[in-house]
């Protein structure tokens, strides 16, 4: 590719590395002019494209070229590497390699993009971050924040948080895939209800024999546990429970046990915590005819074991209270909760009016000591939603079961002025309903119920007709998505709840 001129019409040519002047009829400059050499820059980068690919630049010039930053990625701090000696750099989004003296490849590094991830509980009364608190995380990238919850609370919900995690059995919260900056709020709210009693009553223990009163304190630490519905668990009081109190609607209640569905079940205990008259009415007939054995049914069809036909009187005195007394806190009450009217029968064949029987629950309860909380017919599990029962309570509310009874310190026709039942009838009414149905008799033509005695008679239970005058005690369930907005369950110083606008619209 070299050239040889000269003037003065000398011919000039070159032939490797030989110069030829030919034919000089005078004097002449010839000039010899030898080409560049050139080289190959091949351009490389992970993050981002780069344009051109390649290109063909000559000895000792420089080359340009145009970079454009993948997602996540960035040219700001990016550097560029180039083999045999060239030097590479980059300005913005332009990549300038210079002083090319051989053939080179150059790579392009790009830059992962960080963002700023923070978090913070959303009241350090509730939890603290342990540091760091704000952390420098890659684009793609996870961290992990350790929370210290403190005791009363838990948590509840993230704001501002994409991609954030939180494990409530570690107390960590991770931020992963980040994208953008993030500013993530953990919230925490006082403990639900049911975790609350459990928290405050750590010590979890279990009965095996229930033919003898119970009187045991709990000391203010104990509950127990049993397998209830669907082999679930759940936990119960017993004996002199001395922190079992809830003040809810303007009332005062005690908690007989957490059901199998986390709800909060609570029994009236009147106007006060010292309350030794806590029935709605101490003068009510479960049913106002007792010649069929159906009447014993909190609802109920006359030619039927299981039937729901019918509201009992007793039901629609109980719906009468709750409209008037707790309508307005229906929020906190679970629907899910089940009242069980078992209608089972424990020893003979179930008729109408035909030949005498027994209920499973006098046989569970008068003869073998066995209470159980397991409702066994689907009929007979009423509550105020589906899901878990028989749908057929326009109102979330019952009594108390005979088993609850006993699983509480009860027994048949044995006094026990100690357990936390019989604390709130000293007075008011001699004997109160159960829902639990006890007896048919054919020849006295009358249907029958566990009932509870109330002043001296002490908390025990037998068994009346169903057209009884006896005291009504009303029993409800709290929600588990319920709250604690304070106390501690002491007659002085009862559990307090709230709701959230989600839990108030839940079923439970």
């Amino acid at each position: 590719g070299a050239t040889v001129s000269c003037t003065n019409g000398v011919s000039g040519s070159i032939s490797g590395s030989t110069v030829t002047v030919s034919n000089v009829t005078s004097n002449t400059t010839c000039t010899v002019t030898l080409p560049s050499k050139t080289y190959t820059v091949t351009m490389s980068g992970s993050g981002g494209t780069i344009s051109p690919t390649s290109a063909t630049v000559s000895h000792g010039s420089s080359k340009t070229f145009t970079v454009t930053a993948s997602t996540g990625y960035t040219t700001t701090g990016a550097t560029v590497s180039c083999t045999n000696g060239v030097s590479g750099s980059i300005s913005g989004s332009t990549v300038t390699v210079s002083n090319v003296t051989s053939n080179t490849t150059c790579q392009v590094n790009f830059k992962l993009k960080t963002y700023t991830v923070s978090a913070a509980p959303n009241s350090t009364s509730y939890a603290t971050v342990n540091a760091p608190a704000s952390v420098s995380v890659s684009h793609g990238g996870s961290y992990t924040f350790t929370f210290s919850v403190k005791t009363g609370y838990e948590y509840s919900s993230l704001s501002n948080c994409t991609g954030g995690s939180y494990n409530t059995s570690t107390n960590k919260l991770t931020v992963s895939n980040v994208t953008s900056n993030r500013s993530c709020v953990v919230n925490f709210s006082k403990n639900r209800l049911y975790k609350q009693i459990l928290a405050n009553n750590p010590n979890v223990s279990t009965r095996s024999s229930f033919s003898s009163i119970f009187t045991t304190s709990n000391n203010g630490n104990t509950i127990y546990k049993a397998s209830g519905q669907n082999g679930k668990t759940t936990y119960y009081f017993a004996g002199a429970v001395t922190n079992n109190y809830v003040k809810f609607a303007n009332k005062y209640w005690r908690i007989v046990r957490i059901n199998e569905d986390n709800s909060v079940r609570l029994i009236y205990a009147g106007t006060s915590a010292t309350d030794t008259a806590a029935f709605i009415s101490t003068s009510q007939a479960y049913n106002t005819k007792k010649n069929n054995s159906a009447y014993v049914g909190y609802m109920y069809t006359t030619s039927q074991q299981y039937g729901t036909g019918t509201n009992s009187p007793i039901k629609t005195v109980l719906d009468n209270w709750y409209t008037s007394n707790l309508n307005s806190y229906s929020g906190y009450i679970s629907k899910t909760a089940i009242y069980c009217n078992d209608r089972t029968v424990g020893s003979g064949s179930w008729s109408a009016t035909g030949s005498s029987f027994h209920y499973a629950a006098y046989t569970r309860l008068r003869t073998n000591k066995t209470p159980t909380f397991v409702c066994s017919n689907a009929n007979d599990r009423f509550t105020a939603s589906t899901t878990t029962g028989n749908g057929k309570l326009t109102y979330p509310i019952g009594m108390i079961t005979a088993d609850e009874l006993s699983y509480a310190g009860g027994l048949w026709q044995r006094n026990n002025s100690s357990y936390y039942i019989a604390q709130n009838t000293s007075s008011g009414a001699a004997w109160w309903w159960t829902m639990s149905p006890y007896y048919w008799s054919k020849d006295n033509d009358d249907a029958r119920l566990f009932i509870v005695g109330g002043a001296t008679s002490a908390g025990q239970f037998t068994h009346t007709y169903v057209t009884s005058k006896r005291g009504v005690r009303p029993v409800i369930s709290l929600k588990a998505c319920v709250t604690v907005s304070g106390g501690n369950g002491t007659a002085s110083n009862p559990y307090t709840v709230s709701v959230s606008s989600a839990c108030s619209s839940a079923v439970n």
